[in-house]
């Protein structure tokens, strides 16, 4: 099989000599469905991504198989606007090659689905962020890039046959979709499932450092909850976004005089966040919008209780009272109350702690989750040629 999606190239930095690290690329839900899938040993399993290169490098790494497809950044804007023809002519040309029996296109906020799709052959796409359920919350002008992909997004719905929802709210935002959906959430990484605790913090925001996930308001709640506490410990790890946006976190952390209490971490490996995560009392994830939100799965695997808006697929991932606590999006005052609740309380942190861990193994073990994509990819091929 064929997967198409973005994929971290940080890690490969030493094997491949790319343009760019871009150590900020973290998308851990294709590393970690790729991996599961190969250990399933029922899957020859190829990775297909664009990265900084001027040719294709392909790799053998942990079971399965990663083409780095070069791809000259200068043209992106050039691909967006012609329909991913670049990009297009270069996965399909490889996958000609590799002749899968099933191309699987990772994410609508990328061109991996829309060219996936566009395959002669078995293939099934899967939702990751709804872009047109983000561009409106966010009001994006018409003409901006994420506008353009929420038309690509749509087109995609329109023509394929076979589609992965990762939550029941994903699959929600398509009623226009008459194909067969398939409810199969994330992978989280077994780091997570094994993590023991180091630098034990308070509470840590965990995430992109962009406005839709509310890392503004992870501060403001920071801000609030020193009075009570004033031994608090706050961490914010993550990085990627707008600079300016990052600057001005800071300047507020300053302004603010938190600079005791709230400690900027930046990008970490896999293996360091998870410590991280089962070190903390809480994780906060003020989001906009999440149509599943890996950073929570991830949290409950650790088992580090949550604390998040109840938008988009968040009330599918955190169990609200048993694994964490969900408020209304953008109320700070019930965002703030909630974060003290479990802090204030050993017990009840300490039983959703039990749950969390629970819940996340049974829904999120990417064992589980390689055995119901590998039954759904059976079923697609079947079902494509008849």
């Amino acid at each position: 099989m064929a997967l198409l999606g973005s994929f971290p190239v940080y890690p490969y930095r030493y094997r491949v000599r790319f343009w760019s690290d871009r150590p900020d690329l973290t998308t851990t839900w294709n590393y970690n469905l790729a991996k599961a899938l190969a250990d399933t040993g029922r899957c020859d399993v190829h990775v297909l991504t664009n990265a900084p290169l001027l040719r294709t490098r392909s790799i053998e790494t942990e079971g399965f198989t990663v083409h780095f497809v070069g791809h000259l950044p200068k043209l992106d804007w050039w691909d967006y606007v012609t329909r991913f023809r670049y990009s297009k002519w270069h996965l399909h040309s490889i996958l000609r090659r590799l002749q899968p029996s099933i191309v699987h296109g990772s994410g609508t906020d990328h061109e991996y689905a829309y060219i996936a799709t566009s395959y002669d052959g078995p293939s099934v796409f899967t939702v990751h962020g709804v872009m047109q359920a983000l561009v409106g919350k966010l009001g994006e002008l018409p003409w901006s890039l994420n506008v353009l992909l929420a038309r690509y997004e749509r087109l995609v719905a329109e023509r394929a046959r076979f589609m992965i929802a990762i939550s029941e709210y994903v699959a929600r935002q398509f009623p226009q979709f008459a194909g067969r959906v398939y409810r199969i959430p994330n992978a989280v990484a077994p780091t997570f499932f094994e993590a023991t605790p180091t630098d034990r913090y308070d509470v840590v925001f965990i995430g992109r450092l962009v406005p839709a996930k509310g890392a503004a308001h992870f501060v403001e709640t920071v801000d609030r909850l020193v009075a009570r506490h004033p031994q608090l410990r706050a961490a914010i790890v993550g990085s990627g976004g707008d600079s300016g946006f990052q600057q001005s976190l800071r300047e507020t952390v300053r302004r603010k005089a938190l600079d005791e209490h709230v400690t900027f971490l930046g990008r970490r490996e896999q293996r360091e966040v998870a410590s991280l995560m089962a070190g903390a009392k809480v994780l906060i994830l003020p989001s906009v919008e999440e149509s599943f939100s890996m950073v929570c799965a991830e949290a409950q695997a650790a088992g580090t209780p949550v604390v998040a808006s109840r938008v988009g697929g968040l009330p599918e991932v955190v169990a609200d009272g048993e694994t964490g606590l969900l408020v209304a999006p953008g109320d700070l005052g019930a965002l703030v109350r909630a974060v003290q609740q479990l802090l204030e309380n050993d017990g009840l942190r300490n039983r959703m702690v039990e749950r969390a861990r629970k819940r996340a193994r049974e829904l999120f073990h990417p064992a589980a989750i390689a055995q119901a994509t590998v039954a759904a990819y059976e079923e697609i091929i079947a079902r494509w040629w008849r």
